[in-house]
């Protein structure tokens, strides 16, 4: 399973700096490969999908909420709420917010009689200037992770892919020359930035 180191206890600069390190995010990649090897293998054999339903959306919600520690049989039910969160409508928005609020208020709570190895005790144990932080800083944290987490990248890989898809002399580069796809794969993230769109 994808996680986190337990939490220490001690002073950060930022509360979230230790969850988000290099050194524990390359401890996930074996795990991170592993789930992506499994999506891929699982649309290869048709030779075509929806790329966000079958790539985007799982590969790296479910990372996402594994980090968090949260329950992935919601995906859906979470997902719907981010749509929610970002729609015009006010009350849909502000349902999402007591949604989310609601069920992050749970899993504060539980991390905080026994922490686990999530993001979301990583929160709850942090200090700031030798203060821990307080429930509200942390579900505002969780709310900030939450849209982040189960949105901006799933989105991110669907435009990427996007583009891809329409450029056929590209594909041709990167399958003729597969040591291009990392830096392919940077200046696609540079050029279309979710903050872009």
């Amino acid at each position: 399973p994808i996680g986190l180191d337990p939490p220490v206890h001690g002073p950060y600069r930022m509360p979230l700096m230790r969850g988000f390190a290099p050194d524990r995010i390359r401890a996930l990649e074996g795990d991170i490969r592993a789930f992506a090897a499994e999506l891929i293998e699982s649309v290869a054999a048709r030779g075509e999908c929806d790329f966000v339903e079958a790539i985007a959306e799982p590969m790296p919600v479910v990372i996402f909420m594994k980090m968090m520690g949260m329950d992935i049989s919601r995906l859906r039910e979470f997902r719907g709420w981010v749509y929610d969160m970002l729609c015009s409508d006010n009350e849909r928005r502000a349902q999402s917010h007591r949604n989310i609020e609601a069920m992050m208020a749970e899993l504060i709570a539980a991390r905080q009689d026994k922490p686990e190895k999530d993001l979301i005790s990583e929160l709850v144990y942090s200090e700031v200037n030798g203060q821990r932080l307080t429930v509200d800083e942390v579900q505002a944290y969780c709310l900030l992770l939450f849209g982040a987490g189960l949105d901006t990248v799933a989105n991110s890989l669907a435009f990427n892919m996007n583009h891809l898809a329409g450029d056929v002399p590209l594909q041709e580069r990167l399958r003729a020359d597969p040591s291009l796809i990392p830096e392919a794969v940077e200046e696609s993230l540079r050029k279309f930035g979710i903050a872009d769109v």
